[in-house]
């Protein structure tokens, strides 16, 4: 197999599953060899196995990136196993809603701690092969909840904030060790977790449709590809930028839902 990431190593955190295994099918298919990080470690063990095909090699690496020593471990194994790292993308996360004045520290720890801290550990140990090298680039999912702050999302949208100034920092600070850092923000993207808030009442898809320009919600594979292009040779001149994907939700603002507005 040959592409544009043919033998370039590749490490996605939260790859299981989602928009982590997306990225991961991406550049496998132009020809990276792709490290799986990940707390699901049967789950994480079989998309390995289903991706490794044609010549490229997909690993799985079970790791809790909110775990300063198991965050070392991977990289390690990551070290020992390829010698090298080009891409980094930070995707691990997870949820949580609740009234801010009830919410429990415990949750709000759980959150900040895997998104926030867990693309800092990540980030910090890439960055040290990566400035080693002289060249690399992070990607960091982000979320439109970094930009727009709903309610009951106090640790989620304050994570994703905390991202999106992550990634401007250490954009700056290792840009001259050529060192490219850029973050996406999804929107409202069908994965498996959204399906299950849909089955289970918490997110209603007409009114997500309905609020959202293009009337849909986004895939993962079109969030992979966003991915691709940040970590690409195309994107050689961006660093520092967050790339929005959202079906124009931010960027729309009227109090009516765009699709029931017809001039």
């Amino acid at each position: 197999m040959s592409g544009e990431f043919e033998d370039n190593v590749v490490v996605v955190t939260g790859g299981a599953r989602g928009i982590g295994r997306a990225c991961a099918e991406a550049f496998v298919a132009e020809g990276a060899h792709v490290a799986l990080l990940d707390v699901a470690a049967d789950l994480t063990r079989q998309t390995a196995t289903d991706l490794s095909t044609n010549g490229t090699t997909c690993v799985a690496v079970e790791c809790d990136v909110s775990t300063t020593s198991d965050v070392a471990r991977a990289f390690a194994e990551v070290e020992e196993r390829f010698g090298r790292l080009d891409v980094l993308v930070n995707n691990a996360g997870i949820g949580g809603a609740g009234r801010t004045d009830q919410l429990a520290e415990e949750a709000w720890d759980a959150v900040v701690d895997v998104i926030l801290k867990g693309t800092f550990l990540c980030s910090q140990h890439a960055a040290r092969k990566m400035i080693a090298q002289g060249s690399g680039a992070i990607v960091n999912v982000a979320s439109m909840m970094g930009m727009t702050f709903f309610p009951n999302r106090a640790a989620y949208c304050s994570a994703k904030a905390g991202v999106l100034a992550l990634t401007k920092v250490t954009a700056n600070e290792w840009a001259p060790d050529g060192v490219r850092v850029n973050a996406v923000a999804p929107g409202y993207v069908m994965t498996a977790i959204m399906e299950t808030a849909i089955a289970e009442g918490i997110h209603e898809p007409d009114r997500i449709e309905a609020w959202t320009p293009l009337a849909r919600l986004g895939q993962p594979d079109e969030v992979a590809a966003a991915v691709r292009y940040l970590a690409s040779d195309a994107a050689g001149f961006v660093t520092g930028h967050t790339l929005v994907i959202d079906g124009g939700f931010t960027s729309y603002g009227a109090w009516w839902p765009p699709t029931e507005r017809r001039p």
